[in-house]
């Protein structure tokens, strides 16, 4: 189905086809499943594209951008996945085992 989100960055509405039915995206938006879990048969740029309406295309122009002059690979998804989900805190991948760790009691 086609699937319109409103663009993370520029506030426009995109539009992507993607091999997901109407339920799934009911079940992610309601916010009490993570993204992974509703989507596993997605890549996770499909995913990152449902989440911020951000293309690979536009991460990897992103990384280039971010590192002009620096010797580096730019970025993958995955890393972007991890930027993108870093103040939502919806994707378990990115969640310390211990958040509480480091805090002395």
């Amino acid at each position: 189905m086609i699937v319109t989100v409103e663009h993370m960055l520029t506030g426009e509405t995109v539009s992507k086809e993607l091999d997901v039915t109407q339920e799934q995206l009911d079940r992610y938006r309601q916010g009490r499943e993570l993204i992974q879990n509703v989507f596993p048969h997605l890549s996770p740029a499909d995913r990152e594209f449902i989440k911020t309406g951000i293309t690979q295309e536009e991460w990897d122009k992103i990384c280039e951008d971010d590192t002009e002059g620096v010797e580096d690979e730019g970025c993958s998804i995955d890393d972007a996945e991890a930027l993108a989900s870093a103040g939502r805190g919806t994707d378990e991948d990115y969640r310390p085992a211990d958040p509480f760790d480091d805090v002395p009691f």
